[in-house]
């Protein structure tokens, strides 16, 4: 993008595709801004840029010996499904904005650090638990669009193999009994659960942490555990059925792996 480009980007201020952020130490808040991006329609993040009663001002961004990778790996590190995302260093009348692109994304839905964001406006929000079942919902109802039959069990069992390996064989199991606590309907145990397989990390004990994220009437932060005594378990009590993400970390350098439950009392 050339710099007439940026500067028009810059002077139409924040909104539904245009995020400011002042400089890398907002890297959280800029994945999270890409990840609200892929969810909807796509969008612009600059960096070096603060917003002045509406439009932008360019201060410029102070850059390190790797320049960009720094943010590039961080993008890679905590978004799921990954995005990479184009970036771009412009000159704006003298000081240097950096630009991170992201179209639409393809995929269902993407979680930054283990929150599914939309973009609604000129902010963030997280995305509620049946939005996020539609869209898995659809996703899978267009792959098999082209076939009036269904998916044949071939193309089935690949896809079931295909999340064992994705997962590296993790998944989320949770149970519940009547609640003690009052106004609450089930305290809810939930857990990692490892299958059997070539590649064991919980059973070999590489795992790192869980986080958990059970929305925003839960707490505004994700939940991490990180004794693997007792499988990473999660304890919580609930008043109604919610939907649980968790992203589980390694100790062997391995990218971080998502893992989903609908928690329901029946």
């Amino acid at each position: 993008m050339d710099p007439d480009d940026v500067r028009r980007l810059i002077t139409s201020g924040e909104g539904q595709m245009i995020e400011f952020k002042k400089s890398f130490s907002e890297t959280r808040e800029g994945i999270e801004s890409l990840c609200a991006f892929a969810n909807s329609r796509g969008g612009h993040v600059l960096f070096g840029v603060v917003e002045q009663c509406g439009p932008g001002t360019a201060i410029g961004v102070q850059l390190g010996k790797k320049g960009t990778r720094d943010f590039e790996d961080a993008v890679s590190l905590f978004i799921e499904p990954r995005l990479i995302p184009e970036v771009d260093t412009v000159d704006s009348d003298g000081t240097k904005v950096v630009m991170a692109h992201i179209g639409q994304g393809s995929n269902a839905v993407y979680f930054a650090n283990g929150v599914a964001k939309i973009r609604s406006g000129d902010s963030n929000r997280t995305m509620p638990a049946h939005d996020i079942e539609q869209r898995y919902f659809a996703r899978f109802k267009a792959s098999w669009a082209d076939d009036p039959a269904g998916a044949s069990w071939a193309d089935l069992e690949k896809h079931r193999t295909g999340t064992y390996e994705r997962n590296r064989g993790l998944f989320l199991v949770h149970a519940w009994r009547p609640s003690t606590v009052e106004g609450q309907i089930a305290d809810v145990v939930v857990h990692v659960r490892q299958h059997a397989g070539p590649d064991m990390p919980l059973a070999n004990r590489i795992v790192k942490s869980v986080e958990y994220h059970l929305g925003p009437k839960f707490s505004d932060r994700t939940i991490v555990q990180t004794d693997p005594e007792n499988a990473f378990q999660l304890e919580v009590s609930a008043y109604g059925p919610l939907l649980c993400v968790a992203r589980v970390t390694f100790e062997d350098g391995h990218k971080p792996v998502t893992l989903s439950r609908y928690i329901d009392f029946e």
